[in-house]
């Protein structure tokens, strides 16, 4: 069976509608680059930042122990740990 006109024009609609709803290439900001730039550049430990001034410098410390043990018990070099705020920052570099 032959396409007709209307097929063909329905099936670049559906191109077109899929094209305009991949994502565009965004520039991100200095901000984001810094923060991808230190999360890639060396194996550290994360955490999540609550908001709570003394619930994050106690698992800020808490990290930062666990870092120390891991650098007295292991060969892994790691760098400080680093805070992250979910809402905001990208999650693809950590797992």
């Amino acid at each position: 069976m032959a396409a007709t006109h209307s097929d063909g024009s329905i099936a670049l609609a559906l191109v077109l509608a899929a094209i305009s709803l991949a994502p565009s290439p965004v520039r991100a900001d200095a901000t984001s680059d810094d923060f991808a730039v230190k999360s890639v550049s060396q194996t550290r430990l994360a955490y999540v930042v609550t908001g709570n001034a003394d619930v994050d410098s106690i698992v800020k410390a808490g990290m930062a122990g666990l870092t120390l043990f891991l650098a007295q018990r292991t060969a892994l070099e790691t760098g400080d740990p680093m805070g992250i705020d979910p809402a905001k920052d990208e999650l693809a570099f950590f797992r």
